[in-house]
């Protein structure tokens, strides 16, 4: 019954769409402006997006519509949702209701919206409305998509429970209709030029370069970035700490937060390792953290182009992680880190204990540092100059 109302509202948001194809875009007669929204979970993800896009000179002007209290870059204008809004139907439907109003009264160039449900739906919905031109962020990559989007950690797709290809079909028909969808790697953007007649760019966004002439401390022989949730997978690596804690004792770095933080302290307490694990929660210096440990470990179920991954390069940190999305557009096995199938505990644990034997971390960190290169925001910003995103042909269909 739910899978059913899912799809019968997308596939009614979707011939709506069918119905406003025929409106051509205004032309764009000088420096475009772009309104965008999405949620963001902290301060050096908007950075890393968003300080490309303003140093590129590709755009006139950046409005980002939020509900994120944090330090947003120079050049960014800024609009929070209606506060008054917000408490009285939360922060998520009183932020899309100000993406709204902000782009119907202003009529930007270009509407954009990171994740495709809601943001880059509604954007695309709203460029349509005003004749104007949708720029959909896949940060998620297929997994926004694939077998409904069972991955993609939108709550009301996840509450399916099981793949819907019906809600696969008709969730691809509307990224189609973006006029240009930004993708984190090339297996995304593979994908939806395969599937979808959008004009499709790749660009993950960038990082500063760490620049520091001492080498610091190693604390930690493990860290892991990002948010405490199921797909991170972060059971697995507790699993291996403990494994490798048998003979090889190693010490983790725990930072971030979210839903699982509880359950994985009381995990790490069960196996015995909680002497070796740090919580650190949230952290503004992720830079300082990330070069007082040794590797990198992420063995999410699934990912775009990790921004912790890109951090952890950046910092000239070998990784550990699962092969998964399009994190293998930054490591290459043996060269700056490992690639591993199918993750388990035990496989993680012996895939650490290689990258720890002095030889082999020493190649690898010499890997890492050679990769930085491809993450540095001024690779992001190159991607961004000379935007010209033509008008998608209309006549065009989902090819799922």
């Amino acid at each position: 019954m739910r899978e059913s109302i899912i799809y019968g509202g997308l596939w009614i948001l979707e011939r709506v769409l069918r119905l406003l194809a025929a409106r051509e875009p205004a032309a764009i007669v000088r420096a475009p402006h772009i309104v965008l929204t999405g949620t963001f979970h902290s301060a050096n993800w908007i950075r890393a997006h968003l300080l490309p896009m303003v140093n590129s000179g590709a755009f006139g002007q950046i409005t980002l519509i939020t509900t994120s209290d944090v330090e947003y870059p120079i050049g960014v204008r800024v609009i929070k949702a209606y506060p008054r809004l917000s408490q009285w139907c939360g922060g998520t439907v009183s932020r899309l209701v100000t993406f709204c109003h902000i782009v119907v009264k202003e009529k930007p160039d270009y509407v954009s919206g990171f994740h495709l449900l809601f943001n880059g739906l509604l954007a695309i919905l709203l460029a349509r409305m005003i004749s104007r031109r949708a720029i959909y962020f896949c940060v998620g990559g297929p997994a926004e998509v694939i077998e409904g989007g069972l991955l993609s950690e939108n709550r009301l797709l996840s509450s399916m429970k099981k793949p819907s290809k019906r809600i696969e079909t008709v969730l691809l028909s509307i990224a189609s209709r973006a006029d240009l969808i930004v993708c984190m790697g090339n297996g995304a953007a593979s994908f939806y030029r395969s599937r979808t007649q959008a004009t499709v760019l790749v660009n993950p966004g960038g990082v500063p370069p760490v620049r520091s002439s001492a080498q610091p401390e190693k604390t930690y022989d493990l860290i892991f970035l990002g948010r405490l949730a199921p797909i991170k997978n972060l059971q697995v690596l507790l699993e291996a700490v403990a494994e490798l804690n048998k003979s090889h004792p190693v010490t983790l770095a725990i930072v971030g937060a979210g839903e699982l933080d509880s359950a994985l302290k009381s995990l790490a307490a069960r196996l015995g390792i909680e002497n070796r694990v740090t919580f650190a929660g949230m952290q503004k210096d992720t830079v300082s953290w990330l070069r007082s440990a040794r590797i990198f470990v992420l063995p999410s179920i699934s990912e775009g182009l990790s921004l912790s991954l890109m951090e952890a390069m950046s910092a000239g940190l070998p990784a550990v992680v699962s092969d998964v999305g399009d994190l293998g557009d930054l490591v290459r096995n043996e060269f700056n880190g490992i690639l591993l199938q199918d993750v388990t505990g035990a496989k993680l644990a012996s895939a650490i204990a290689h990258c720890l034997d002095k030889a082999v971390y020493e190649r690898l960190c010499r890997g890492a540092s050679e990769a930085a290169a491809q993450v540095l925001l001024s690779e992001a910003e190159s991607r961004w100059k000379g935007l010209n995103i033509q008008p998608r042909s209309e006549s065009s269909e989902c090819a799922a």
